[in-house]
């Protein structure tokens, strides 16, 4: 009889340790639960503002891309500019080179003189 009571006690101990495992488990599968669900909410909720941060980035792009089509089209038009002051300006000097050339007046030192000032 007294093996008896201690298969007993044995069993009983047994048998609420599987069950305190069970319900620790079963806990522990709760908050596992509670924490993936909290981490799908926070998730949504930057889904949402990544859209948005999304949108930002993709109209901030496209305004530099007209930003910089513009400032290339202002380097080509100053290029040009420049060009055309440039070939004024020689067709300027080429001018008063011809006139001093052909005028009786003009010293041929001092319009060598001048020309390298220019």
């Amino acid at each position: 009889m007294k093996w008896l009571g201690i298969i007993v006690i044995i069993l009983v101990v047994l048998v609420a340790a599987v069950l305190i495992s069970a319900a620790l488990k079963r806990k522990k599968e709760q908050v596992s639960r509670e924490r993936a669900s909290e981490l799908r909410s926070d998730a949504a909720a930057v889904a949402a503002t990544t859209e948005v941060q999304e949108a930002r980035a993709r109209e901030t792009q496209a305004e530099a891309d007209r930003v910089r089509a513009q400032a290339d089209r202002l380097e080509a038009h100053a290029a040009a500019e420049r060009t055309s002051y440039d070939m004024t300006r020689a067709q300027q000097e080429d001018h008063l080179r011809e006139a001093d050339r052909i005028d009786p007046d003009v010293d041929e030192g001092a319009e060598r003189a001048r020309r390298d000032e220019v």
